[in-house]
């Protein structure tokens, strides 16, 4: 295996949980940060590129947090998490 498949597989290997107070801790901190920017984004004080940086802020917090629960699934999914 290579050490990006090596890290990987640690990687998911510390995804696989079935419980976590930090994982639940982090998911509602991303969770208040998405729709404190979106408020931002919305409102209609904001104009110009803080308007394009708060819609840029809620998409890649959003994607970021796809990203990670799409990671726990697919560890908690794999064969070596069983």
């Amino acid at each position: 295996m290579t050490p990006e498949e090596l890290k990987k597989q640690e990687i998911l290997g510390n995804l696989s949980f079935e419980f976590s107070p930090v994982w639940n801790s982090v998911m509602d901190l991303l969770d208040t940060r998405i729709e404190m920017e979106n408020q931002i984004a919305v409102s209609r004080n904001t104009v110009g590129e803080a308007r394009v940086h708060a819609c840029g802020a809620v998409d890649g917090l959003a994607g970021f947090k796809e990203y990670l629960l799409d990671l726990h699934e697919m560890s908690r999914s794999s064969p070596q998490s069983k």
